[in-house]
């Protein structure tokens, strides 16, 4: 090990991640990857990884391309999702017990996050949670999803036991501050986008809006495509829409005319963006959001952002960095028709810049430095 690695502060890194075990090995995938290369830049990297695809653990010394870190890979048995116990947090302590960790830092305030807290006890360090996640986001789930309520009170208590919580915008930070008792230290740094090549093919396309989303109900599906055919007298207008749809917002576009509408189910990252390189605006129709990638991807490639007034964005994409819309069909079929028809305020210059300056990997790195 060189000097500068000697130098720098010991992180130990708690995360869940549902990906083949294939997909750790392809270079800087898309957030994780990106923040995870930022860490790096700043501390000497061991990482727990739970992940259902495998049956075994798995120990490697390399993730997404970004070498001389350690990852232990560790199957996600349900036993122990939301119950983290003294045996998961004795499996995980002889990969790292001649260790002196400085920082524990878990991906989000799942229930694993006790089990860093158990961590940070015995090396006596500071517990850092990045969180991602707005509590309306769990409670929706509650009662649409099944999900149970001890994961909500689970959560509540990791985000309690925090010394410091990162998020990625200031609306979840606020959100965090009227939901968790008594919280503690709460820093914004934005996700970090990088790795992503700004070459766009703007001949191409010119009429194509590109929706990106894990289509639950909050995302707000149906509002889009209503809007959508609310100003499509143009039959050569098409909109294209990225990303898993659930059972129940199926349902709920079942009526809605779909014949200019392109599904097209999840991509990976890179086919995702080659479409959003060659559309002539990106949409946001949803509910909330706690930040939002692909927001922050099209203003890089210099595509208009059209965005209902849900949190996050409207942090974004101020001072007309994007156009801002109420949460109803005609105020986002007028914002979608303004960029159609050239009428839009939109500074894509300073939508550019906003990026580079906010989410580059110097930007990322320098907060990251600055609050740890």
């Amino acid at each position: 090990m060189n000097e500068t690695s000697k130098s720098k502060k010991k992180v130990l890194y708690f995360a869940t991640y549902n990906a083949n075990a294939e997909f750790y090995n392809e270079q800087g995938k898309g957030f994780w990857g990106n923040m995870l290369l930022c860490y790096k830049e700043v501390f000497d990297l061991y990482i727990v990884l739970f992940n259902k695809h495998i049956t075994e653990p798995i120990n490697r010394q390399s993730i997404y391309g970004i070498n001389n870190v350690q990852v232990i890979m560790l199957p996600w048995k349900k036993k122990i999702n939301y119950f983290p116990t003294a045996g998961l947090y004795k499996s995980i302590i002889p990969y790292f017990s001649d260790i002196d960790i400085d920082y524990v830092i878990c991906q989000n305030a799942s229930p694993f996050a006790l089990t860093g807290k158990l961590f940070a006890r015995r090396y006596k360090a500071k517990f850092i949670i990045h969180e991602h996640t707005l509590f309306r986001t769990i409670k929706e789930q509650r009662t649409v999803e099944g999900v149970k309520s001890w994961h909500h009170i689970l959560r509540s208590l990791g985000l309690f036991l925090a010394d410091h919580i990162i998020t990625p915008s200031q609306y979840l930070a606020n959100d965090i501050q009227k939901n968790v008792l008594m919280c503690k230290n709460v820093s914004v740094i934005p996700n970090p986008v990088f790795n992503i090549c700004e070459k766009n093919n703007k001949s191409c396309c010119k009429k194509t809006a590109v929706a990106i989303a894990n289509w639950h109900l909050n995302k707000n599906l149906a509002l889009l495509i209503a809007a959508f055919n609310k100003v499509n007298n143009d039959k050569e207008l098409k909109l294209i829409v990225i990303g898993h749809i659930t059972e129940i917002v199926q349902n709920s576009i079942s009526e809605l005319n779909t014949s200019n509408v392109e599904f097209t189910g999840h991509l990976q990252h890179d086919i995702a963006i080659d479409y959003l390189k060659n559309a002539s605006m990106f949409i946001l129709p949803s509910q909330y959001e706690s930040f939002s990638l692909p927001v922050v991807e099209a203003m890089l490639l210099k595509i208009p952002v059209v965005s209902t007034r849900c949190g996050a964005p409207e942090e974004i994409l101020a001072e007309n960095r994007g156009l801002i819309c109420d949460i109803n069909v005609n105020s986002l079929a007028k914002s979608i028709n303004q960029v159609i028809e050239g009428r839009s305020s939109v500074d894509l210059e300073a939508a550019y810049k906003w990026v580079k300056e906010n989410t580059g990997k110097n930007a990322i790195v320098n907060a990251i430095s600055n609050i740890l």
